[in-house]
């Protein structure tokens, strides 16, 4: 898990990601090692064109939800990176791959948490980039705005004083 991540509430997760082998999963929302929300990206077939499901659930305290499934509109390349984002804002998520919306749904059961990526038996990926951002709406970029006048005033040269 990213360690940054982990108070955050309202955030972005954006990274470039290919399957190697059969798939891979993005945690978010994750308070621990059992309690957290997932998307798994999962090749069906093998060879380099396929269709890719992907699957959302939820663990609390070690017990799994049970998997909601969507396919992936379009061909799958196995060889080819992938834009993920993943939007978390109140207890709502929506996830885009390659700029085209794939899923949108809400639960309110975990409403801050860090993000993370994982492989079970024989899956492998290969992630090139992953970047949080939170603080992204209007709101939050004039918040980060003004703060960044305010701790610059708030410095004081060395040797002064």
């Amino acid at each position: 898990m990213l360690t940054p991540s982990l108070p955050l509430t309202d955030y972005d997760v954006d990274c470039v990601a290919q399957v190697v082998n059969k798939g891979f999963g993005l945690v978010f929302r994750a308070t621990s090692r059992s309690t957290y929300q997932a998307v798994k990206f999962i090749a069906e077939d093998s060879g380099p064109m396929t269709s890719m499901m992907l699957e959302r659930y939820r663990v609390m305290d070690g017990h799994e939800s049970a998997r909601a499934r969507v396919r992936y509109p379009t061909s799958f390349q196995t060889d080819t990176l992938y834009r993920i984002h993943l939007q978390a804002r109140g207890d709502s998520f929506t996830l885009y791959i390659q700029g085209q919306l794939v899923d949108s749904w809400s639960d309110p059961r975990l409403p801050s948490g860090g993000v993370g990526f994982f492989c079970t038996n024989r899956e492998r990926a290969r992630i090139a980039w992953v970047q949080v951002s939170h603080n992204t709406d209007t709101t939050g970029k004039l918040c980060a705005f003004v703060s960044s006048f305010l701790w610059e005033g708030l410095i004081v040269p060395h040797g002064s004083g």
